[in-house]
């Protein structure tokens, strides 16, 4: 993806983002049940945890209307990174318990040292990126996750590269574990280390 595309995609969501919510909030609420289907919270003792593509921070607001997850929130870190400003400064207004901060920046290329977390997401961004399994993979190499979490759309044209690409890099390492399930609109890749 060219760098003006990754501008207008900042304008476009900075436009938009007022409305995010309203218009997407039941689909992404949907895709955040995947993580307390495959992210072990009682297994660690702090999350650090890293979200490519946060948006208006909406996972926030669900983590703290959702009983079941309220028990992490002592123990998370989190970093939430996305290309519009406006969309960090409604994720910033919307969380009210989690340790947190904000980066405005590209996900493809985060400006953090990525080897300090231990959970990552990524929903429904990396379709945005210019080389998304090379992305991947870099996360996978330099991060101490335990688990990383990506949705992308079904209907995302290079969505078979993408998987295959993933695919052939986990079976190639044999340090991670692969699981692909549909979930609403999304694919979502989850790869927990072994």
């Amino acid at each position: 993806m060219l760098e003006r595309d990754k501008k207008t995609i900042s304008m476009l969501y900075d436009t938009t983002c007022r409305s995010y919510d309203e218009l997407y909030g039941q689909e992404q609420y949907e895709k955040y049940t995947i993580i307390k289907r495959y992210v072990r919270f009682e297994e660690v003792n702090f999350i650090s945890w890293l979200d490519l593509g946060c948006g208006t921070g909406l996972i926030l607001r669900y983590i703290n209307e959702n009983e079941q997850l309220a028990s992490i929130i002592p123990k998370v870190y989190y970093v939430g990174i996305d290309i519009s400003y406006n969309c960090i400064r409604n994720a910033v207004d919307k969380n009210e318990k989690i340790l947190s901060d904000f980066i405005v920046g590209d996900a493809e290329h985060p400006p953090i040292r990525v080897d300090i977390f231990n959970m990552i997401t990524s929903f429904t961004t990396i379709h945005h990126f210019e080389e998304p399994v090379k992305a991947l993979i870099s996360l996978m190499e330099k991060a101490k996750a335990i688990v990383i979490i990506v949705t992308i759309l079904k209907r995302e044209e290079d969505l078979g590269k993408i998987i295959e690409g993933i695919k052939n890099y986990v079976d190639d390492k044999e340090l991670w574990m692969l699981d692909i399930i549909e979930i609403g609109k999304d694919i979502a890749i989850i790869i927990n280390k072994k």
